[in-house]
């Protein structure tokens, strides 16, 4: 009964290290496809307004 536990709550804490990987994983997407789509977004700014606005 004891190694059952024990392997219960070694799976528990995998699981809890792979969920907390993947909420750091998408979060670091997140913030990489924010940082990308806001340079992108700047340089179509520039792009398209005239230099002499500036």
């Amino acid at each position: 009964m004891a190694s059952v536990n024990a392997r219960r709550a070694e799976r528990s804490r995998d699981t809890r290290a792979f969920s907390t990987f993947i909420t750091s994983l998408a979060s670091g997407i997140a913030i990489a496809s924010g940082i990308a789509s806001h340079s992108a977004q700047a340089v179509i700014a520039t792009r398209i307004s005239p230099p002499s606005a500036t």
